[in-house]
């Protein structure tokens, strides 16, 4: 595992589980109302009870799970946007697992904004998430993932 590998995963399931222990420390104080989804201006569309989103925490922690899981696969087997060779084959291995990394660094930012957001809506403090942050995030993960793919286009 590259020293940025690490540094990105450790960092996202860190931030992942600093997002779920705000969540349940706050959740005592919270309503049995919950914002879990939230529409393009940022408002919540939709709520759900406290169960509702720590099964969603739940899930997101296994998707963060999963993507760890991918990256210790046969490179052979995996999908990939360029033509592998044995030639490549390592290097394209090697971008592809920081490139999941970063993903899972990002759900980790993401899981630390959204628990932010909720406990703060749930409680009244504000009505809206800030959507400067938010498309923000949105679009540091396509910056990331375009980054990438054109650097495994760059190696093939």
């Amino acid at each position: 595992m590259s020293s940025k590998e690490k540094i990105f995963t450790y960092t996202g399931f860190a931030l992942f589980l600093l997002a779920m222990a705000y969540f349940l420390f706050a959740f005592s104080s919270l309503d049995g109302k919950i914002p879990v989804h939230f529409n393009a201006a940022g408002e919540p569309d939709r709520f759900g009870s406290k169960t509702e989103a720590i099964i969603a925490f739940v899930v997101f922690g296994i998707v963060m799970i999963v993507l760890q899981a991918v990256k210790n696969m046969d490179p052979q087997y995996m999908n990939m946007p360029v033509k592998k060779t044995e030639e490549n084959l390592s290097r394209l291995h090697t971008i592809s697992k920081e490139l999941l990394s970063f993903i899972i660094l990002w759900s980790g930012v993401l899981s630390i904004y959204l628990s932010y957001e909720m406990v703060q809506i749930a409680k009244g403090l504000t009505s809206a998430t800030n959507q400067t942050i938010f498309w923000g995030l949105i679009l540091s993960l396509f910056l990331g993932i375009i980054y990438y793919f054109l650097t495994l286009r760059k190696n093939q």
